[in-house]
């Protein structure tokens, strides 16, 4: 994919018209203030691409950084309580989501047909990446107990090129418990299964590869 259409297909998500439709549609703010969604999702953008953002007051900074002059900066409380407000994870889940959908191929290339004996393939596997050690507690990580880490359990279906599932667990949490229910998997082909077969299933296909 070129940076050409990358961009093109980018441009709706920061519209500052789509972002305030968005953020008020999943009740993270009703009155426009200081705090407006265009502003706080660039300098989120802008400061977790950094690799450096360790905590809120890091973002704080950015966000008054960004700021066009003094009296757009807003102290850390109202910064901190936009947040910590439950509805900011809905806002944030929803515009990933719509970036997603975004970057999708809109054609997508003709699968060969030797797939076309399954209904869908499924691709599953999970990432761990580190978190904030003092979150070892919540979030033990599997090599060090004094280390925290997560991880995230996809689901992906390649006929559409899209994630059908995700879950973010602790990294100690066994891969298998997120694998897909085997009664959804009837004339599906799931790669993580030819690794661990789920208890209770049994398994037949015929290798196409």
């Amino acid at each position: 994919m070129t940076i050409i259409p990358t961009k093109l297909q980018l441009m709706p998500f920061f519209s500052n018209t789509f972002l305030e439709k968005t953020a008020r549609r999943c009740g993270f703010m009703e009155r426009l203030r200081n705090i407006g969604p265009q502003s706080l999702v660039l300098s989120l953008i802008a400061a977790l691409s950094k690799g450096n953002c360790t905590s809120i007051a890091d973002l704080h900074r950015q966000f008054n950084g960004m700021c066009l002059s003094e009296k757009h900066t807003v102290a850390y409380k109202p910064f901190h309580n936009q947040l910590r407000k439950s509805a900011f994870a809905d806002f944030m889940k929803t515009l990933v989501t719509f970036a997603m959908a975004q970057l999708i191929e809109k054609a997508l290339p003709p699968l060969p047909k030797k797939f076309s004996q399954f209904d869908d393939i499924l691709l599953q596997d999970g990432s761990s990446f580190n978190v904030h050690p003092e979150l070892a507690g919540v979030f033990p990580c599997c090599f060090s107990p004094l280390k925290a880490a997560v991880e995230c359990h996809m689901t992906l279906s390649l006929f559409s090129q899209s994630p059908i599932a995700m879950t973010v667990t602790a990294d100690t949490a066994s891969e298998r418990a997120y694998l897909p229910a085997p009664h959804t998997l009837r004339n599906n082909l799931d790669r993580e299964l030819h690794d661990a077969v789920l208890p209770g299933l049994s398994l037949w296909y015929t290798p196409i590869f």
